[in-house]
């Protein structure tokens, strides 16, 4: 009995006295190790048509980390049947600003990118490969294949 009562305290005192102690916030102090890419798929918004997609920072203990930096998406066809193959590129997207404050807690920073000068037919399907640069220079990378281009 003492020993879950000194347990109790020890995660009460670990909450009270370390704000992200316990906590799933992501935190801007910790490094990057990699980049992940969640929930990308061709969608609208707003009469626009385009890819939304989340990325996410993860830390050395595999935590998002919410971080600001610049983000470089490329989206290439791949056949149906060979998801990892890269065929054309079809679009590209630069200099898109990310800020610490644009991370949710478990999502990661969502962002929307428009198609400029292409419309996927319902059957395309692509890969996209991603870039995130940290302000201190530091460059991440992931790809998602497989991607609905059109929904």
């Amino acid at each position: 009995m003492k020993k879950l009562v000194f347990v109790l305290l020890a995660i009460i005192s670990c909450s009270l006295l370390i704000p992200s102690c316990g906590s799933s916030t992501p935190t801007a102090a910790t490094p990057v190790l990699r980049l992940e890419i969640k929930s990308a798929v061709g969608t609208k918004w707003d009469s626009k048509t385009g890819l939304e997609f989340y990325i996410l920072p993860i830390d050395r203990q595999g935590k998002l980390v919410a971080v600001a930096g610049t983000v470089e998406a490329k989206l290439f066809l791949t056949p149906l049947y060979a998801p990892a193959v890269r065929e054309e590129q079809v679009q590209q997207w630069s200099n898109l600003k990310v800020s610490a404050s644009d991370f949710d807690a478990v999502k990661g920073a969502r962002l929307q990118v428009e198609y400029r000068n292409y419309q996927p037919t319902v059957v395309q399907h692509g890969l996209l490969d991603v870039t995130l640069q940290t302000k201190d220079g530091k460059k991440f990378t992931a790809s998602v294949q497989d991607v609905v281009l059109r929904q």
